[in-house]
């Protein structure tokens, strides 16, 4: 399979290695709306509007929210009441709440794309995300060109390993802003995933022409260039990738396993040690230092080695097979001695 590591734009518990960051939070700079009343009977509504605006942005969330419940209170027509305390609703991480505030909102005005976007955020933070697909494309509906909502339905897409969907969903970002790296490496990660290594390869170039400062991108990057045996060029970028985060675990593993191959059995040793002190369930790195010593004649150290990998998985056939001949390698030598 084709793994890369990926983080989405928002925090989810999935089975999946992410490298992603869009820079997107459900409250943007200036998401809190003030406003000035045009009535005078809504007077009292906006300034409870607007003084729960002061609250939130010194970080008095209680206080707020009860602010923007008066505020709605008073006046249930104004969308931006609903939409200050749903942003409010976030930032307590109260997501359900959140939801029925968007929904008010989108209740009153309905020609918002940017509250279907919200609205879709919240229900993936909750894990429904059949309904956060439905909610983006009623945004989609009502402004084609809100494009950070196709982006966030790719996101979506792909976590439920729908590829090909989410690859239309970043070229449609892509006809609107040609200009956001992380667009680009989500298009690399799901070509990547349905095995189309090219179109990955230059979706990362391109992506880091942008960022190029991106540890994860370079990763991927050397990991598709494994993918089609160009190890030269992929230890390169796994390389680039430890410059720029040198706890990079799975740069360490994989520029280890690339010296192996190329027969620099110090080197790998060292990144194999460095993958396991930021990784110790790294079952895979204990198994190939283990071997890496036993090749040595260093067997008390592989012994030692692949204990610690059978503690982590003692039903792991190489280990329990790596194990065992270390075990007998070592009676034949104590005979010898003896």
């Amino acid at each position: 399979m084709f793994e890369f590591m990926f983080i989405i734009v928002f925090l989810l518990t999935v089975a999946a290695f992410f490298v992603v960051d869009n820079n997107e939070t459900i409250r943007e700079k200036e998401q809190y709306i003030k406003l000035k009343a045009t009535k005078r009977k809504d007077k009292e509504a906006y300034e409870f509007n607007n003084a729960g605006v002061d609250f939130a942005n010194t970080g008095l969330f209680p206080q707020a929210i009860e602010s923007f419940n008066k505020a709605v209170d008073l006046n249930s027509k104004v969308y931006e009441f609903y939409n200050n305390l749903a942003a409010v609703n976030v930032e307590i991480n109260d997501f359900n709440a959140a939801i029925i505030n968007y929904d008010k909102a989108i209740s009153v005005e309905p020609t918002r794309p940017e509250l279907y976007f919200y609205l879709g955020i919240c229900y993936a933070k909750v894990g429904v995300f059949d309904k956060t697909i439905e909610v983006l494309k009623k945004g989609i509906d009502v402004d084609p060109n809100y494009y950070k909502s196709y982006n966030f339905l790719g996101n979506i897409y792909f976590i439920k390993r729908q590829f090909d969907k989410a690859i239309e969903c970043y070229n449609q970002v892509l006809d609107y802003n040609t200009e956001m790296a992380d667009v680009y490496f989500n298009l690399g990660l799901s070509y990547g995933m349905i095995n189309s290594i090219d179109k990955a390869i230059e979706n990362f170039k391109k992506g880091l022409v942008l960022d190029p400062e991106n540890a994860e991108a370079y990763y991927n990057l050397g990991y598709a260039y494994g993918e089609k045996e160009m190890y030269d060029i992929a230890a390169k970028n796994y390389k680039k990738a430890i410059s720029l985060k040198p706890d990079h675990a799975d740069a360490h593993y994989n520029i280890a396993n690339y010296y192996v191959l190329k027969g620099r059995t110090n080197l790998a040793i060292e990144h194999y040690i460095q993958t396991i002190n930021l990784d110790s369930k790294n079952i895979g790195a204990f198994n190939n230092l283990g071997s890496l010593y036993f090749d040595t004649g260093k067997l008390d150290l592989a012994l030692q080695t692949f204990k610690k990998a059978l503690s982590l998985d003692p039903s792991h056939p190489f280990t329990i097979y790596n194990l065992k001949i270390t075990e007998e390698e070592i009676r034949k030598k104590s005979k010898k001695t003896s």
